[in-house]
């Protein structure tokens, strides 16, 4: 067991992969028996184990109410209740400056005039529509929700058409861009690892179709889980040819963790394949420099 200690060890200073294999055999049978849910088999390999399976005590009405507020939060996306306490942070401020009473359900006028408000600042009808939303899940805590009446979605709406969405000008990466954007790279990098690093992320985003948020985290305190993970990513040689499997665990349309593989086939030098292939060699010289 030491020496398996001591290998993975080793390995993981290396950023050495490693795919272990599961082998039966007569030196684990007390852990085959209990991995293949055979208690007959190890009731009789381990006849002094505790018949009375562990019971878990019932929890307090304090680890009640904590579980309860954690399903709550799970029950949205963290940046969904980030804008929504904005929005809320929002209404506040603007009752303080205009001296309203902080009463639960907000009158329908007052939520008018809020609308008002945030088109005299020159919100878009998209960002007020947000901010309503976020009024109504506080008003739909047992109170009633008065962002729903006839003058507020007509307010909205007359928003939308004073002040209509601008036009997208964003275009979508194409792959003759993707190579000019890759070929650049050389030029503005500070080093060739930099140069092979945002080079397989440029290209494992293109042919994976990842978003930003499935691709890195936006910050230190990254809440969604969503940004893929090195055991993510994985490598097939079975079929002949190298294939690159790419897992993505959950996304902003996957909250519930479903998940799914994308199998990207070798394409080019400019596919995530070539690209981080080379990476990963480029990663165990890194490691051997910096010591």
């Amino acid at each position: 067991m030491s020496l398996v200690t001591k290998l993975v060890l080793a390995c993981l200073e290396l950023n050495i992969l490693i795919k272990a294999e599961h082998i039966p055999g007569h030196l684990n049978s007390l852990a085959d028996s209990l991995s293949r849910c055979d208690f007959q088999k190890f009731r009789k390999l381990c006849p002094t184990a505790d018949a009375n399976p562990y019971m878990i005590p019932d929890p307090s009405l304090e680890c009640l109410k904590d579980e309860a507020d954690l399903l709550l939060k799970c029950s949205m996306a963290p940046n969904s209740w980030k804008t929504y306490k904005t929005a809320v942070e929002c209404f506040k401020k603007f009752r303080i400056i205009y001296n309203y009473r902080h009463i639960w359900p907000v009158p329908i006028d007052e939520i008018a005039q809020f609308i008002a408000y945030l088109s005299y600042k020159g919100f878009s009808a998209s960002t007020v529509s947000t901010y309503i939303s976020g009024l109504a899940h506080t008003h739909k805590n047992n109170v009633t929700d008065n962002t729903k009446s006839f003058i507020i979605c007509k307010m909205i709406e007359g928003l939308r058409r004073k002040n209509p969405q601008k036009l997208d000008v964003r275009t979508p990466i194409s792959f003759d861009l993707l190579k000019r954007l890759i070929h650049s790279l050389r030029s503005v990098c500070n080093s060739q690892y930099e140069t092979i690093l945002f080079s397989s992320a440029f290209s494992l985003a293109y042919f994976a179709m990842l978003r930003v948020s499935e691709l890195a985290i936006n910050s230190r305190t990254d809440e969604s889980g969503h940004a893929l993970k090195c055991e993510d990513i994985t490598f097939d040689k079975s079929k002949g040819q190298t294939e690159l499997h790419v897992k993505i665990c959950s996304s902003k349309t996957d909250q519930k963790h479903t998940s799914i593989t994308l199998i990207i086939q070798s394409h080019s030098n400019i596919c995530p394949i070539h690209a981080i292939t080379i990476l990963l060699a480029g990663s165990l010289l890194r490691r051997k420099w910096i010591k």
